[in-house]
């Protein structure tokens, strides 16, 4: 395996008007991250990977504060390690939801495979806007890395990440990132 630190990432010209793309230098493979900030606490992330041998991406969760994470894997099999023990395995066709505060560890590839993820960030000002003071309190809990929910991913909500994986306008996107954090 190649162990290489996230901020090897370069931004590159963004897929789309108003995202912002990040990649890894290509003789690793053709690995992007596009992110489109939708509002105060609010991004959105669509990842692609395909590493040309196993990597491991160091990365300490940038996302300042407390944050809810709402991972869909469209496809292919990753994981992540925290450098306190937690895991999260991600495969393609579920849906894991995750809540921490900025967390150390490292999110591992296999070389030759494609993943590709969708991911609403929701930071804690926002989820207390849009869930309330109480239930942002319950799904934060103490802080750390917490798995909250795992399972299939929805016919339906399927297609809404689709949808936002390809998306170009904005208020479309934002609105049905908001029909992904409701569902949730």
């Amino acid at each position: 395996s190649l162990r290489i630190s996230a901020t090897l990432a370069q931004p590159g010209p963004a897929a789309r008007p108003g995202w912002s793309r990040l990649a890894l230098p290509a003789d690793l493979g053709e690995c992007v991250a596009d992110r489109l900030d939708l509002g105060e606490g609010l991004a959105l992330v669509h990842s692609q990977y395909t590493p040309v041998r196993d990597l491991i991406e160091e990365n300490a969760a940038a996302h300042g504060g407390r944050t809810l994470v709402i991972t869909l894997a469209l496809g292919g099999v990753s994981a992540y390690r925290g450098a306190d023990g937690a895991e999260l395995d991600f495969r393609g066709g579920q849906t894991t939801v995750t809540a921490f505060r900025r967390h150390l560890g490292e999110r591992r590839y296999l070389g030759g495979s494609t993943v590709s993820q969708l991911r609403l960030l929701v930071g804690e000002a926002a989820l207390r806007r849009y869930a309330g003071e109480a239930q942002a309190e319950a799904l934060f809990g103490a802080g750390g890395l917490r798995r909250l929910a795992q399972g299939r991913t929805s016919a339906d909500l399927a297609a809404v990440a689709a949808e936002l994986a390809r998306a170009s306008d904005p208020l479309d996107t934002h609105i049905k990132a908001l029909t992904l954090l409701s569902r949730q």
